[in-house]
C-alpha cells in the first residue's frame, strides 16, 4: 500500500516541478532535456524489448508506424498537422492510462521490490511529460483529468493483481503503437508547447537535463531485476563492440582533425586539372581520407561545383568522401580485420574513380540551381586560414576533430553500435536462407541505398554481419551503398544536374557495388577471422579510451544538447 501511495504522489510531484520550470528559461530547457532522454530511454530500453519478446520483430514495424506515420500525415496534409499531432497525443495518453494499470499490478506483487522501485522511478518522468505536453494545449483541466485517469488506472491494476500482466495479443499491439506515438510526441513537442524554441536558448541547461535523464535511467534499470537474457546479451555485445572501437576512434578523430586543420577545402582547386580520368582520380584521392559524413559532403559538393571544379572531380569526391575517411579506415582494422579493410579501401577508391570518370564526360550543371541538402549543413573542412602545416591550424584541426566532427559522427556511431548489438540474432538467420551469392550481395546493396548512415557508423553493423555469417561481398556492398547513396545525395544531383543524372548515379553505384561484392566473395573465399576480438580480455588502453569517449559524449551533450545531436541522424540538427 505504501508503494501505491508513493506512486500516486508522483502524479502530483511531476506537475509541480514542471510548473516551477515554466517560470525560468534555463530550468524549462533542463526539464525538456530530462523528459527527452528519460522518456525515449524508457521506451527504447524498457518497453521495446518486452514488445519484441512478445510480438517478435514485427513490434518494431508497429512502433515505427506510431513514430513516423503521424509525421508522414503532417507532411502530406500540412493544414491538418496540428490536428494530427493532437490525435496522436490522444492515442499516447490512452496508452499511458492502460500502462498505469500494468504498473498498479506490478505494485501489488510484494515479492519483487526491485520492480516496485522501478515503477516509482518510471512514473515521475511520465507525470512530468503529461503535464509538460498537455498543459499548454488542453489547459489545467485537461491535463489534470489525464493524471487523474492515470491514478485511477494504477489503483485498478493494484486491485486486479498480477494476472492482468498476461495481456493478449491485441493489448501488446496497442502498446507497440502507443510506444511509437509517445516517441513522436516527445520528439515533436513544439506542436503543443509553444514556449519552447526550435533552437534552445540555453543548450547547456538542456544538456544538463539530458545527463540527469541518463542518471535516472541508470537508477531505474539498476532496480529493475526483470531483465531478459536477450537484453543481457545485447548489453554484452554493445560493450564488446564499444571497447574494440574506442582506441581506433580516438586515433581516427585525432588524425582526421589534423588533416582538416592543415588541408582546407579552398586549397583544393587543383583537383579539376588534367583529363576527365585524371580529374576523377584527383577527386577520389582528395575525398577518400577526408573526415566528412554523408550529410556534410552534400554542401561541399555544391561548393566545389560553384567554384568551377569539373563534375568528374566533384562526383568522385562526392562518393569517396563519405565512403571511408581516416576515422572509418582506422576503426575498420580492429572490427573488420585487415583483409576486409583492404577490400573496403580498394572498392571505395575504384568505384569513386569509375563513377567520376564515366559520368563526368556528359554531366552538366543546370543554370540557376544552388543545390544543397536543406539540412543546415556547413563547410565542415574550411577550418584553417591557409594551406600547409602550421601549429595554429593543427590545434584548430584537433579542436574540430573532437567537437564538430565528433558531434556529427557520434550519433551515427552510437546508432550503428546499437543496431549491430540488436541485429545479431536476425543476421544469424541469413546463412540459413542459402541465398545464391549474387542474390545476397544484391539484397544488401539495395538495403544500403536508402539508408542515411555514415562510414564510421556502418562499420560495427558490418562487423556483426560478418560474425553472423553474412558473406564478405554482401557486407562490402552494404558498406559502399550505405554512405554513398541516400535521399539527400539524390536530391542534390537532381536539382543540380537533372533527375536522369541522379538515377544514373544510383544505378551505376549499385552495379559497381554488386560487382565489387561478387569479386570480394571470389577472392576472400576463406572465412574471415573477425570473431577473435569477442573473446579477448579488454585491455587497459581499451577501457581508458572508452572512458575518454564517454567524456567527449558528455561534453557534446552539455555543449549542444541531445536534441541537436539526435538531429544529426535526420539532418535536422536540432530543429
Amino acid at each position: 500500500m505504501i508503494a501505491l501511495v508513493a506512486t500516486l504522489a508522483t502524479l502530483i510531484a511531476g506537475p509541480l516541478v514542471v510548473a516551477r520550470a515554466n517560470r525560468d528559461t534555463r530550468m524549462r530547457e533542463a526539464v525538456d532535456g530530462f523528459i527527452f532522454v528519460s522518456i525515449a530511454g524508457l521506451v527504447a530500453v524498457d518497453i521495446l524489448p518486452h514488445l519484441v519478446e512478445g510480438l517478435g520483430w514485427v513490434a518494431l514495424l508497429i512502433v515505427a508506424a506510431g513514430l513516423w506515420g503521424p509525421s508522414w500525415l503532417e507532411h502530406r496534409f500540412r493544414a491538418a498537422a496540428h490536428g494530427t499531432h493532437v490525435a496522436v497525443v490522444l492515442v499516447a495518453a490512452t496508452g499511458l492510462v492502460v500502462h498505469t494499470v500494468a504498473d498498479g499490478a506490478v505494485l501489488s506483487d510484494v515479492h519483487q521490490p526491485g520492480l516496485v522501485l522501478a515503477v516509482l522511478l518510471h512514473r515521475f518522468p511520465v507525470a512530468m511529460t503529461v503535464w509538460w505536453l498537455l498543459r499548454p494545449a488542453w489547459g489545467v483541466g485537461g491535463a489534470s483529468l489525464m493524471l487523474a485517469l492515470m491514478g485511477l488506472g494504477t489503483i485498478a491494476g493494484f486491485g486486479a493483481g498480477t494476472h492482468f500482466l498476461s495481456g493478449g495479443l491485441a493489448l501488446m499491439v496497442l502498446e507497440a503503437l502507443v510506444a511509437g506515438s509517445i516517441l513522436h510526441v516527445v520528439f515533436n513537442r513544439l506542436h503543443l508547447n509553444p514556449a519552447l524554441s526550435r533552437q534552445p536558448s540555453a543548450p547547456q541547461a538542456e544538456g544538463l537535463g539530458n545527463l540527469l535523464g541518463l542518471v535516472f535511467l541508470a537508477l531505474a534499470f539498476a532496480t529493475d531485476l526483470d531483465v531478459s537474457a536477450e537484453m543481457l546479451d545485447v548489453g554484452v555485445r554493445l560493450y564488446q563492440l564499444a571497447l574494440v572501437a574506442a582506441p581506433a576512434l580516438l586515433i581516427g578523430y585525432s588524425l582526421a582533425g589534423l588533416l582538416a586543420g592543415v588541408v582546407p577545402v579552398r586549397s583544393l582547386a587543383w583537383i579539376g586539372r588534367g583529363s576527365v580520368a585524371r580529374q576523377s582520380l584527383n577527386g577520389m584521392l582528395v575525398g577518400l581520407p577526408m573526415p566528412v559524413c554523408s550529410c556534410g559532403v552534400v554542401p561541399l559538393y555544391r561548393s566545389l561545383i560553384q567554384r568551377g571544379v569539373p563534375p568528374a572531380a566533384a562526383l568522385a569526391f562526392l562518393i569517396a568522401t563519405p565512403e571511408l575517411g581516416l576515422d572509418a579506415l582506422i576503426i575498420s582494422l580492429p572490427l573488420l580485420g585487415l583483409d576486409m579493410t583492404l577490400a573496403r579501401l580498394l572498392a571505395a577508391a575504384l568505384i569513386a574513380w569509375l563513377v567520376g570518370a564515366l559520368m563526368g564526360r556528359f554531366v552538366r550543371v543546370l543554370t540557376g540551381t544552388g543545390g544543397g541538402c536543406g539540412h543546415g549543413c556547413h563547410d565542415h573542412l574550411d577550418v584553417s586560414p591557409e594551406a600547409g602545416f602550421n601549429r595554429a591550424g593543427a590545434l584548430q584541426g584537433l579542436r574540430y576533430g573532437y567537437t564538430d566532427l565528433f558531434d556529427s559522427t557520434m550519433p551515427w556511431l552510437v546508432l550503428g553500435l546499437i543496431i549491430a548489438a540488436f541485429a545479431a540474432p536476425l543476421l544469424e538467420l541469413v546463412p540459413t536462407l542459402n541465398l545464391p551469392g549474387v542474390v545476397e550481395v544484391l539484397a544488401f546493396a539495395l538495403m544500403g541505398m536508402p539508408l542515411y548512415v555514415c562510414a564510421t557508423g556502418s562499420t560495427p553493423i558490418v562487423a556483426m554481419m560478418l560474425i553472423s555469417g553474412v558473406s564478405p561481398g554482401a557486407s562490402l556492398a552494404f558498406l559502399i551503398t550505405g554512405p554513398a547513396t541516400n535521399p539527400a545525395t539524390f536530391g542534390l544531383l537532381s536539382s543540380m544536374h537533372g533527375r536522369k543524372v541522379a538515377l544514373l548515379f544510383g544505378a551505376l553505384v549499385a552495379v559497381l557495388a554488386v560487382t565489387a561484392g561478387v569479386v570480394t566473395n571470389a577472392v576472400l573465399s576463406e572465412p574471415l577471422n573477425v570473431r577473435d576480438w569477442i573473446d579477448d580480455e579488454p585491455g587497459l588502453w581499451q577501457q581508458l579510451s572508452l572512458l575518454v569517449l564517454g567524456g567527449l559524449c558528455v561534453s557534446a551533450i552539455l555543449r549542444r544538447g541531445a536534441r541537436a545531436l539526435v538531429g544529426e541522424l535526420s539532418g535536422s540538427h536540432g530543429r
